[in-house]
């Protein structure tokens, strides 16, 4: 039987680093706060619903001083909604916010219920910015933040909703509101 003889095989060092450099590329970085969505967590098979949302905006407003989340209004079943303020003010009143010289930005996601990654990018979004990320944004600009703007449809669940869409497997919420109103189109 033959021994290994290294001098032989002079890219068994390189190989071997190669092999582990992979690896580590390969670990998913997580959040500096370890705060993730249910998208995120589930490997992209479920959606974040409304409740989940909910906490996930009240942890970010926690560790942040430049976000605050304000209600908005209500959806047809009860349930506020939220609105994440993201900027610099000293004083994040609507008064304030009118008052400031700052480009004011609206980002919406989930008006169809059954749409789920505008949801899932904008709680990314908002975790980026409570992390520091992005901070030249907000020299010039206040963002106004709602992720789920149909919070009832993005709650009626059901793996037969938008059956022709890659995912998620666990169902997405549906595309009318509670009253069966599109809310992008019937006004």
């Amino acid at each position: 039987m033959r021994k290994f003889n290294l001098r032989r095989h002079r890219s068994f060092p390189l190989l071997t680093l190669a092999v582990l450099l992979t690896t580590v590329w390969q670990v998913e970085a997580q959040p500096a706060n370890g705060l993730l969505t249910r998208a995120e967590e589930s490997g992209y098979t479920e959606t974040t619903r409304y409740d989940e949302a909910s906490l996930f905006l009240q942890s970010i407003a926690e560790s942040s001083p430049d976000i605050t989340v304000h209600r908005f209004g209500y959806s047809n079943e009860g349930r506020p909604l939220l609105l994440a303020v993201v900027g610099e003010l000293h004083e994040m009143s609507p008064a304030a916010i009118r008052q400031s010289n700052l480009t004011r930005v609206y980002i919406q996601g989930n008006i169809h219920g059954g749409e789920v990654e505008g949801k899932e990018a904008t709680l990314m979004l908002l975790r980026e910015l409570a992390n520091g990320e992005h901070r030249e944004w907000l020299e010039t600009m206040l963002l106004l933040v709602a992720p789920i703007y149909n919070a009832d449809g993005n709650e009626r669940i059901a793996l037969t909703h938008r059956s022709r869409q890659h995912g998620p497997i666990g169902g997405v919420g549906q595309r009318p509101n509670a009253q069966g109103y599109d809310l992008n189109r019937d006004h």
